[in-house]
């Protein structure tokens, strides 16, 4: 991120059929201290599931199928970045300056299916308490 501010929430659209088992997206923020190596944890709502394909008595899909859309919910807190000083114990989700939103995933599909994500990110608007 370009500039430092809070995830309020972050949606899925898919674009196929997620197959075989229900495919669960975790978000969380690169850890400042070790990048590339070590993520931290959002501490409230950070996992979007999106439901494999089920199709009704018509063969329509009545969930899972593309333009399927998942929420996190309303998100809040993270864990630490390898100090109790830096975890969040209020608000949403706190970004730095120059940090990474990651998103990951089990790799369960069954499938390549590709989803947009849909950020919700308010910049410096963080309301965060922070532990001393």
């Amino acid at each position: 991120m370009p500039f430092a501010g809070s995830i309020f929430q972050v949606d899925s659209v898919v674009h196929g059929l997620v197959t075989t088992t229900t495919e669960t997206l975790t978000v969380s923020i690169m850890s400042q201290v070790s990048p590339g190596r070590d993520f931290i944890k959002i501490t409230t709502n950070d996992t979007i599931t999106v439901a494999s394909n089920i199709q009704d008595h018509t063969g329509r899909n009545s969930l899972g199928g593309a333009g399927d859309r998942d929420t996190s919910g309303e998100m809040a807190g993270r864990s630490t970045d390898w100090s109790d000083a830096n975890e969040q114990t209020s608000g949403p989700p706190n970004v730095p300056a120059g940090g990474t939103i990651a998103i990951s995933t089990a790799g369960d599909s069954g499938a390549d299916v590709d989803a947009t994500i849909i950020i919700y990110y308010d910049r410096d608007q963080s309301n965060a308490v922070f532990r001393d």
